[in-house]
């Protein structure tokens, strides 16, 4: 397992903790309940989103971070960020990798970065598109809770290991399904 320094969630979130490995972190929660879950989530609400998700590409043998998708009426949308543009740097920090521990610390810090957004932060991307390279400013706006859920799986998953994901990934289903159920329409009896 690999040494991670984590930013433990719950009411403390922002403190960062030194951890041994994976799942080695204290826990943000007593219990692995609904009311854990819903705690972890509010607190991530407060936070600020910016709208897009990466996904780590291969081109001409070099390995880079890709836009896959821009969310609708999300702050990179606004900003004019597109699918297919490749991230060079955020705030000046490069994500370009050459090997897999790169790659994982670049990932990493896009990770904890985002976790610390507020709303109304700037973000500066640098990014490669048709062959230019261009500065994109994005100002965060509040985060969808399509991404507090992304977020949270992604770090109940690399601090909690696989228990807390699971139970998380649960939670949302069991979420999910009554939002489906309260919302859906009633026939009238005759």
């Amino acid at each position: 397992m690999r040494n991670l320094r984590v930013l433990v969630l719950g009411l403390g979130i922002g403190q960062v903790l030194s951890s041994g490995a994976v799942g080695a972190a204290a826990p943000p929660c007593e219990r692995m309940d609904d009311a854990c879950f819903a705690s972890l989530e509010a607190e991530l609400m407060k936070g600020g989103g910016v709208g897009f998700r990466l996904v780590a590409t291969h081109k001409r043998g070099r390995p880079m971070y890709r836009i896959e998708e821009v969310f609708p009426g999300r702050p990179a949308e606004a900003a004019g960020l597109r699918p297919g543009d490749a991230i060079l740097a955020i705030d000046g920090r490069s994500t370009i990798f050459t090997n897999r521990s790169e790659g994982e610390a670049i990932s990493e810090f896009a990770h904890r970065r985002n976790l610390r957004l507020k709303q109304g932060e700037r973000i500066t991307f640098r990014i490669r598109r048709d062959g230019k390279e261009i500065p994109v400013e994005v100002t965060t706006g509040p985060r969808s809770p399509g991404g507090v859920h992304r977020l949270l799986m992604v770090e109940l998953s690399v601090t909690h290991g696989r228990e807390w994901f699971h139970a998380y990934r649960d939670y949302r289903k069991r979420q999910d399904a009554a939002s489906e159920t309260a919302t859906a329409p009633t026939t009238p009896e005759e």
